[in-house]
């Protein structure tokens, strides 16, 4: 299925520059021995929304429509991706490669007590927002608000360090990491697209499509 149709698509993440409760781990602090070009800070930058056509991306995304979240997200996969499952802090996890860590996207959720659905009127309040959060963290890309499809959300890359358990062995993984997050039904969803350095603009569309095509269920409020 193309992108521009209405399946869901998906995952992960809250956390700007965190990981926490995956069985990786993400450490995404951008220290200053990270080779990372020094760029303009975000609140230097005059800030519009760019719109995104999912159809101009070229990516499809397949069934089966997978409902995270209680039932209030509904996701699908890019085409050739893989469902890695799903565990404490993430909602879900999609691979495009059996062999490798990266590309994968994850995709998060948190209660949002400020916002109940990200639009036109409140997204620019939103990005300053995440300006504030980010401070001085060190970017490969600052952040930008878009429109993917109907979905509005703000983006960045950063680097991050995953540590995971190999063969009963610590390690840990430079990686770029392009975060998208949005607010819908008064929950913040967070996706991190990791990928190896260099490399984040291969799972920039993936990413977009996911997030594009998700579908977002209003809860049922029970019945008295």
């Amino acid at each position: 299925m193309k992108t521009s149709q209405w399946y869901a698509v998906a995952l992960v993440t809250v956390g700007f520059a965190l990981g926490v409760g995956f069985a990786i781990q993400a450490g995404c602090s951008g220290s200053k021995d990270d080779p990372v070009d020094p760029k303009p800070k975000a609140e230097e930058q005059s800030v519009t929304v760019k719109e995104v056509d999912l159809g101009a991306l070229n990516i499809d995304t397949v069934p089966p429509t997978y409902p995270v979240d209680d039932g209030r997200l509904q996701i699908t996969r890019p085409k050739d991706w893989s469902v890695q499952g799903r565990s404490q802090g993430k909602l879900i996890e999609f691979s495009a490669s059996k062999n490798s860590r990266v590309p994968r996207i994850v995709i998060q959720g948190v209660d949002n007590q400020d916002i109940q659905q990200l639009d036109e009127h409140n997204v620019l309040d939103f990005y300053q927002q995440i300006v504030e959060r980010l401070g001085d963290t060190e970017l490969i890309e600052q952040p930008v608000a878009l429109k993917l499809g109907e979905t509005y959300c703000i983006r960045y890359v950063l680097q991050c360090t995953l540590s995971f358990t190999k063969k009963n062995k610590k390690t840990t993984m430079k990686v770029e990491r392009q975060v998208l997050i949005t607010v819908q039904n008064g929950r913040e969803y967070t996706l991190h697209a990791d990928s190896f350095p260099g490399k984040f603009k291969d799972v920039r569309n993936p990413a977009y499509a996911v997030l594009g095509n998700m579908r977002f269920v209003q809860p049922q409020v029970a019945k008295e």
